[in-house]
């Protein structure tokens, strides 16, 4: 497996306000912020290092017109970038390469992880969430949506090809109401952040000015996560999530039983 190194790092990023800690996806190495094996492992050394830091609560965002456009296609199914599901590609976007089913693992093991994060954690959707995108956000307690974005959110499996697969069902059925569910699995449609707040994908959306010329964090956002930061005081905030979610972390992180089936 590929390792992480400076470019990784360039690509995501943890800053720390006051007690709340911010992982930035930069957009320096691709600006649609897509992920390969290398950027999920430096993504899981960063929460590692969150982690270190409890109580604190977290804060995943982007930069520019992408919080993240999921995986890396190439990666996945081995088809050249900007493939789409067409008569003349169908089998390069059909089948995951071995390569990729070891991206999808991954993700899993890293979904399952911050699902159960032992700090109060926020996908801040800065622009465009799709597939693993929107997912690392469900993954997090709370999500929210800058309001002067032209982002949209979106399960794209259904016009590239691809299966959801079980675990990205399963955590798309924790955290999404069952219609709205249906229609985003089944037609692939877009959100926009006043049609994702009204169907609870996000739970609020929050004005778009930054603080801080590096950092893309609105005050409302780290007001109200700092707010939350006593719940991981106790050491007991893991524990009530795995309560809660405990079959959608079993399915996600017993992913290397389920990799052949991919």
């Amino acid at each position: 497996m590929a390792l992480e190194g400076e470019e990784e790092e360039r690509q995501i990023q943890l800053q720390r306000i006051a007690n709340v800690c911010v992982i930035t996806f930069t957009g320096a190495l691709h600006k649609a912020n897509v992920f390969t094996i290398p950027l999920l492992q430096r993504l899981n050394t960063l929460l590692d290092q969150v982690e270190e830091q409890t109580p604190c609560a977290l804060v995943l965002t982007g930069s520019g017109k992408f919080f993240s456009a999921g995986f890396d296609l190439q990666t996945l199914t081995g088809a050249p970038h900007g493939k789409t599901n067409d008569n003349n590609n169908n089998e390069a976007v059909n089948e995951k390469t071995p390569q990729g089913k070891e991206l999808v693992n991954y993700s899993w093991q890293v979904l399952a992880r911050l699902l159960v994060f032992p700090a109060p954690t926020m996908a801040l959707f800065n622009g465009h969430a799709f597939g693993l995108g929107l997912f690392l956000g469900l993954a997090c307690d709370h999500r929210a949506m800058m309001e002067d974005t032209v982002g949209f959110l979106c399960l794209p499996e259904i016009t590239v090809g691809l299966p959801l697969g079980s675990g990205f069902a399963a955590l798309a059925k924790c955290k999404m109401n069952p219609g709205t569910l249906r229609t985003s699995a089944l037609t692939g449609k877009k959100w926009s952040y006043r049609e994702a707040l009204k169907e609870g994908i996000i739970d609020a959306v929050v004005p778009g000015s930054i603080n801080d010329d590096k950092l893309r964090v609105p005050q409302e956002v780290l007001k109200m996560m700092a707010q939350l930061v006593s719940t991981s005081e106790k050491g007991n905030l893991s524990q009530i999530k795995m309560e809660l979610y405990h079959e959608t972390y079993a399915i996600l992180a017993g992913t290397h039983l389920q990799l052949s089936k991919l």
